[in-house]
Parts: C-alpha cells; structure tokens; sequence
C-alpha cells in the first residue's frame, strides 16, 4: 500500500516547484520544460541534489523513493532558471527606505506619525539572493489594491533582477479617499523555491481642518465596538449611573499605545485641558499615565504628563499658553485605569 501526493505546484517566470509527499517509490510524469540549469530535489533539512529524468511521451519521469526524504515530504523544482538560489530561505530585505527623498530606518511597520501634507513618495529599494518575482509585487493603499503601473506607481527592477526599486505617490493614485490616516502595504516574493515574502506597511496621519463649518473634530487611534470619537467633543458629559453609551468614547482594548487628537478650525490660544474620564461599575476610569501636547506645525510639543491620578469626575492640566492647531492625549501601553489597562476611556477633551 503506497499513497503519492502532489501538495502544491509552485510557477514562477521559467521554473516549476512540486511539492511531494509519498509512502513508496513512484515514477513521476511532468510535462516537458526546458531544462535551464537542471532539476533538482530536495527533502527537509537536506542539501539539494540535481536529478535526471527520463524522457517520457510528451514529458519527462522522475523516479523518486521517498526513502531518501525525511518525513515523506519533498521539494522538486522542475527546470530552474538562472538567478534563482536554491537554498534561499530568507524574505527579500529593504536596502533603504526613503520618504521625499529623507531616509526612514526600515522595520516591519513604520509609523510616521502625523504630518501637514500627506507624503509625496514613498520609495523602498529592496533586494534578494534570488531574482524577485515582480509578478508577486502587490501594493494596497487603505485595503485598496494596486497593480505596477497604474498612475501613482513606479518600479524599476535591475538587470539581474535581484534588486526592485518601487515609488509609491499617494496623491496620484486614483480612488483614493481624502482620510486622516492612511495605510500603505507592501508585499513582495522571491523566485527561490520556498517563494520567501516580504511584507512592510508604512503609516501616516494627515493633520486636516474639520468640515462644514464645525470649530473642532476629534480623531482616535480605535474604538471599542459601539464607541464613537464623536462624543469627546459634543460638550456632554456622562454623570454616574448613565450609560457610557453614546456620551464616552473607549478605545479598542489592545496592549498599545491609545490617543485622542482634537484638530481646530484655526490656530487657536490654549492654556490647558480638562479631561472628562468615563464612570463605570462605580468608578472614574481615570488613566495611569498620559501626557498632553500640542501640535507646532511639524511635531507633537509636550505640555503635560501625569502619572498616578487620583480618581476624579475630571482631571485639569494647565500651562502656559501656546497657540496651535491641534492637541492630543496621548496614553502609552498599559497606561489605563487599572481595572481596564489596555483601554482609554474619556465622556469629553475641554481645551481651557
């Protein structure tokens, strides 16, 4: 009793990848291809070895023995192609990423905070052992795919394919919605045998006027389910024993980092904050720890930080008057009220 698999077929430009999974020796026939620089197999936590089929009628008969694998399991590529590194098990990696031609130290997730005006071009340069599978190059700005190509997407790959040069201009790309924060997303494979991927996002907030004619808005880093920013600027405050419903925003409560951004009409004097903290099972859900700060037309400026609030319906900050455009509390991982860490509960942010 024998039991032969083919698990998946892999096609990159030029090459195939079976991968095999069998209890006894089996002859294997595949369509023809050209040879390249040969055929080769390998088992887990083998060395490659190069392979020589027979020619078949229309393809050509690989006798493998499965003996020869540890766990029944093997990689075969078909025909490979040079520029392709059979024991690259490594993702491409970011050679340099650069943001308006300034260079950005590269890492999975780079948050550029907030900024005035939304980036002009986002520029990774990326390289591999092995060529890169361009065909695998995919960019999504907000959840929105885009193809190379389309207007507001550049990329230059080298002569030998090992290197990618990919410039990514949000305002050119059609579609995209004018929004406060933005995600782009960027994922790419190699054309090694275990097709290694790389994945980065890059995210920035844009520091834009409310509309219609509103004096203030608020922005969040998340919501609970059910929880609107809104309310932080509505001039309602919850009382004890009302529901925190539709009068206090909470963030998600994930073990991150949680802020809350009012964005003026017009630059405007403030000598300090009072923050109205959500009340629920009998206490004030004051934070541990935050800080407030202003916005100076390219940076956040602290203003104030506490540590170790006593519970309070409302906690004032004040400091010397500054004239901006923006403010925002900011919370760091775990800063919550003790009972709820990981959460950020405010009714309403008052500017004084």
């Amino acid at each position: 009793m024998w039991t032969l698999a083919l698990l998946g077929l892999i096609q990159a430009p030029g090459d195939l990848i079976y991968r095999i999974q069998a209890t006894a020796p089996v002859t294997l026939t595949l369509p023809a291809c050209p040879e390249g620089e040969g055929h080769w197999i390998r088992a887990a936590g083998k060395r490659w070895v190069r392979v020589k089929p027979t020619q078949a009628e229309g393809g050509l008969q690989f006798r493998l023995d499965p003996e020869e694998w540890e766990g029944g399991e093997a990689l075969l590529v078909v025909g490979k192609t040079v520029g392709v590194d059979l024991a690259d098990e490594q993702p491409p990696k970011v050679a340099a990423l650069r943001v308006d031609g300034a260079r950005v130290a590269d890492a999975p997730v780079v948050d550029l905070d907030w900024r005035t005006a939304p980036p002009r071009e986002i520029a990774w340069e990326v390289e591999d052992r092995s060529r890169l599978d361009t065909a695998s190059l995919l960019v999504q700005v907000n959840g929105q795919a885009f193809a190379p190509g389309t207007p507001g997407i550049r990329v230059r790959p080298s002569s030998a394919g090992r290197k990618l040069a990919i410039a990514v201009e949000p305002e050119k790309l059609p579609g995209i919605d004018a929004r406060v924060e933005t995600r782009v997303a960027l994922s790419l494979a190699d054309t090694s045998p275990t097709r290694n991927a790389l994945e980065r996002t890059l995210v920035y907030r844009r520091m834009a006027p409310p509309e219609g004619g509103k004096p203030v808005v608020a922005h969040v880093d998340s919501c609970f389910e059910g929880y609107t920013p809104e309310t932080l600027v509505d001039g309602k405050v919850m009382e004890p024993g009302t529901s925190t419903f539709g009068v206090t925003w909470a963030s998600a409560e994930t073990n991150t980092p949680h802020w809350a951004v009012l964005i003026f009409d017009k630059p405007r004097a403030v000598a300090g904050v009072e923050l109205y903290w959500a009340h629920f099972q009998g206490e004030y859900m004051v934070s541990t720890r935050y800080a407030v700060e202003a916005w100076d037309g390219a940076r956040w400026r602290p203003l104030a930080e506490a540590k170790g609030q006593e519970p309070a319906k409302s906690t004032a900050h004040r400091f010397d008057p500054v004239t901006t455009t923006a403010i925002r509390v900011w919370q760091p991982a775990g800063g919550g009220h003790p009972a709820r860490p990981h959460l950020m509960w405010l009714t309403e942010i008052k500017p004084l």
